[in-house]
């Protein structure tokens, strides 16, 4: 029996959620900024009970009550990348975010199993399971260390379903908190 496929799944865990496991919290009597301010902690999703371990994004999008909306997220949009059609990624659990409306969102990411450092996607669902927006990543080829060194610099977004400002900003304080996100 091989340890690999764990070890790499908690690794990608490690790298793509490290920061949001930390205490995010603001004191909600604070005045709300232009920005959507945003809470994230790590949480298990809908539907999921308090001993039950939480499934990986690529898990839960191929449940029933995901895959609807998953697909509805492409729908209008032009070619996504095949590793994200075909869900052939390694996968974190989802963690909650709550974003200053008052709203809680679904965050999970991906990364293309064949090129995890350069090719990312991240998405958020809606509490209630009826909306799905999300975030492409990717790092051009041509650079190699450079790329992967500082991705913040380099990385292409692309943007699914249209998010509002609140969405883009729940996505992107996620993102923010990953430690390689520099």
């Amino acid at each position: 029996m091989s340890f690999r496929p764990l070890f790499l799944t908690m690794l990608l865990v490690l790298s793509c959620m490290g920061a949001a496991f930390a205490d995010d919290k603001e004191d909600k009597s604070e005045k709300k900024d232009k920005e959507p301010a945003v809470n994230a902690t790590a949480a298990s999703p809908p539907a999921q009970t308090p001993a039950a371990p939480s499934p990986n994004l690529v898990e839960l999008v191929q449940r029933k009550d995901y895959r609807a909306v998953w697909g509805t997220m492409f729908k209008s949009e032009y070619s996504p990348p095949e590793w994200v059609s075909k869900l052939d990624a390694h996968s974190t659990s989802l963690s909650e975010a709550t974003a200053a409306d008052g709203k809680t969102y679904w965050i999970g990411s991906m990364c293309n199993i064949n090129d995890c450092a350069s090719d990312r996607f991240m998405v958020a669902f809606s509490g209630d399971r009826k909306k799905a927006w999300g975030l492409g990543i990717s790092i051009p080829a041509g650079l190699g260390k450079e790329g992967i060194a500082h991705p913040k610099k380099y990385a292409a977004l692309r943007w699914y379903a249209q998010p509002d400002q609140t969405i883009r900003k729940v996505l992107m304080t996620h993102l923010e908190k990953d430690p390689n996100w520099k």
